[in-house]
Formats: structure tokens, sequence, C-alpha cells
């Protein structure tokens, strides 16, 4: 009975702010906002507004390049509602498929429709879905529309699953350098050690990765071996040459990944100084046989 008032209540809102002489614009945007962060009563909220008549699409498109992305999105969700409610039809209920590895996909066409990219946000944002389907909902967004990297910024700005936030850090390999420079700093300084572990992969992968050299290199200190390993070899990836001391105790290091990736690391910065190091001879003996084998490959240019 409360949420029914609620929406009863948002509804006869609506009327009001779009009376004469008020500040229409502001007044909507907050309904909008308390649409957004709506829990339980969402879908009567929604329905609520889209039934009321001075709910104009005019306004709705002014809201769409407000400043405040809950603002933006829901006036782009209710918008299609009205205009393409067969795309919402489809997107709010298809299935994924599965690929080999089990995991969801969605790979329906409709699902690259710009104007499907409301939707399949309403459905991350308010379906009662498992974190690995939200996952995928959050994979189909990548590219779609100009600005998809800025919405996953504000995506990941507020995701509380794991999965889903490792998709958006990942994402960022093909991002703009403005959302990237956003959307790594919150992966690399995320609670979750593999999310900041992909998020140095996503900067290995990146051609301009040093922009983030200095975070890089702080990463080799996580308490993370996986975190550790993905930032020495993303540092030598994007050849990051002033890393290399800081890569150098990577060599000794308890886990066999991050001595692995800290002496490709530095093969690839200067191979030179590299063979000539005493902690390199000494791990052609590691326990790891991939540690234990490029450090002699490392070393045999000086054999006669």
């Amino acid at each position: 009975m409360r949420v029914l008032s609620t929406a009863i209540a948002l509804a006869a809102f609506v009327s009001v702010a779009f009376a004469p002489g008020l500040h229409a614009e502001e007044s909507l945007s907050g309904v909008l906002v308390e649409l957004h962060e709506a829990g339980r009563s969402y879908l009567l909220q929604r329905d609520a507004l889209l039934a009321d008549d001075s709910l104009r699409d005019e306004a709705l498109a002014l809201l769409m390049e407000h400043d405040d992305w809950r603002v933006r999105h829901t006036a782009e969700l209710l918008r299609a509602l009205r205009l393409r409610p067969d795309v919402h039809a489809i997107v709010s209920t298809v299935e994924p498929a599965y690929d080999r590895a089990g995991r969801p996909r969605f790979d329906l066409p409709v699902m690259r429709d710009p104007d499907a990219r409301a939707v399949v946000v309403e459905r991350l944002l308010h379906a009662d879905e498992p974190a690995p389907v939200r996952a995928a909902l959050a994979l189909s967004l990548v590219g779609l529309r100009a600005d998809w990297d800025r919405l996953q910024i504000d995506l990941l700005s507020q995701e509380h699953a794991r999965e889903v936030r490792l998709i958006l850090v990942s994402s960022m390999r093909r991002a703009g350098t403005p959302a990237a420079l956003s959307g790594l700093a919150l992966g690399l300084a995320d609670e979750d050690a593999q999310v900041r572990a992909e998020a140095c992969r996503s900067v290995g992968w990146r051609s301009d990765g040093e922009l983030w050299s200095e975070q890089l290199v702080e990463a080799l200190n996580d308490g993370d071996p996986e975190v550790r390993a993905m930032a020495a070899r993303a540092l030598g990836w994007r050849q990051i040459d002033s890393a290399f001391e800081s890569i150098l105790p990577g060599l000794r290091d308890d886990s066999a990944d991050v001595r692995l990736h800290s002496l490709r690391a530095l093969s690839r910065l200067d191979g030179g100084a590299t063979r000539d190091l005493a902690a390199v001879v000494e791990l052609q003996s590691d326990s790891d046989a991939r540690v234990a084998r490029l450090a002699a490959r490392i070393i045999a240019p000086r054999s006669p």
C-alpha cells in the first residue's frame, strides 16, 4: 500500500511541476532522480509517470542532455518507452544465450539498436537478475552510442557486484582517454583484488597506458599477488622504462606469477641489464618451471 501511495504522490507532483510559471525542467529532473533511486516502487512510479499527460516528450528530450547521468538515463528511458515500446518489450524480457564456458551473452541484433540502450540500463539497475546476467547486460552496452564509455563510468561508480565491475573495468580498454582516466582510477582503487588486477590488464592494453604509470608502480606493492603480477606485466607491455627499478623486487616475490611477469617486464624494458642481474641467474633454478625456463632464455645469449 505504501508503494502505491508513493507512486500516486509522484504522479501528482509531476502534474504540479508542469503548471505554468514553475521551473518545469528543474522540477522534472528531481522527479527523474527520485525514480532512478526508487527501490521496490520503481515500476509503479515509472508507469505513473508514463501515464501522466503533462509529461511532454519535448521536456524529456531536453533532459537527455542534463549534467546528472541519472536524469539523462531516465529521460532517455521514458522517451524510449513511449516511442519504441516494441524494443522495450523485447529487451526487457529476452533470455541470454550461453557460450561454451557457460557465460551468458546477449547477441540478438535488437541489443545493438541505439534505442535499446536505456532499456538495457534499466534492466541492469532495476531487474532482479543474477550477477552473471547483469554482467552480460553491461557487456552489451560497450560501443552502443558515442558516449557509451561515459555511461560505463557512471554505472561503475555505483555498482556493488564484482562480476559487473569486472566487465565495466575491462571495457575501459576501448574507452576514450577522458573516460578511461576516470574509469580506470576507480578500477585500480577497487576494494576487490580481481577488479584491481583487471584494471591493470586494461591499462596494459591501451596505447596511452603510460598515463597510469604511477598507479601501476603503486600496484606493484599491492597485497594481492595477481594485482602485483598484472601491474608488472602492464608496465612491461607499455614500455615504462622508469619503472625498471620498481619492478626488480618482484623477482624475489613469494608468488611465482609475480616473479614470472616481473622477469618478462624487465626483459622487455632492458634485456641487457636484466641479463646481468644476479637474481636472474638464481631464477634459472626457480621452483616454478616457467620462471626457470624464461630466466635460462634470458641468460642464454651470454653463452659462447
